[in-house]
């Protein structure tokens, strides 16, 4: 039934029609469009979270292989400059008053760089002044405990013209999801390192003929 309207005058006497009994409209959600809205929601979280996590574990990851990159361009770097062997080794405890190599494969709790004169493959310091053809420990890396970091070899040592003849191999870098998220860098006896590819497509990085495995 459409609303009276009703007729009034102004201050200067002109009418005016004023509709009177009128009810104002109202908006909202319907039961049925809030349970659509939370199952969109729902969904989109789904999606979301997954992707997120991968987000933060690939940042962790290469942020970590980079940093053992340029652990071993350092190293071979020193070697060079020195005209001497330097050595970077495993360390099951590389922040210790006199850390040592660990003469384990598993590189992931940090490792240690040191001139290596003797070649013997631990830090002698000697007076701890680096002083010519005396060892000198010059830098040590923190581990991880959320990731993995192996190799076939427990150290790296370069000449004084940058090679690694008897070191080369190949680093795994693992996470929790596996070697299909794997990073990994392969050392070859110049001394030079690159990082591994997938050549065969399978979704694994190979390191040499073979893919890459995680622990």
């Amino acid at each position: 039934m459409p609303a009276p309207k009703t007729t009034t005058m102004d201050t200067l006497g002109h009418p005016q029609r004023v509709v009177t009994g009128q009810r104002a409209s109202t908006s909202g959600f319907t039961a049925i469009e809030l349970l659509i809205t939370v199952a969109i929601v729902g969904v989109v979280a789904s999606l979301a979270v997954p992707a997120l996590r991968d987000l933060v574990l690939n940042n962790r990851a290469v942020s970590r292989i980079n940093e053992f990159v340029a652990a071993v361009n350092l190293a071979r770097n020193e070697a060079v400059k020195r005209g001497t062997p330097v050595t970077l080794c495993a360390s099951a405890s590389p922040q210790a008053d006199k850390p040592a190599c660990n003469g384990r494969k598993q590189w992931e709790k940090g490792w240690i760089l040191f001139a290596d004169y003797d070649r013997d493959a631990k830090p002698d310091t000697g007076t701890g002044a680096c002083r010519t053809g005396e060892d000198c420990l010059l830098r040590v890396w923190e581990g991880s405990d959320d990731m993995t970091l192996r190799a076939g070899r427990t150290r790296i040592t370069f000449d004084g013209l940058g090679a690694s003849r008897g070191f080369n191999a190949t680093w795994r870098l693992c996470d929790e999801r596996g070697a299909q998220a794997a990073r990994a860098v392969v050392l070859s006896p110049s001394g030079r390192l690159r990082r591994a590819v997938d050549s065969d497509g399978n979704g694994i990085l190979n390191g040499g003929s073979r893919d890459i495995s995680c622990p």
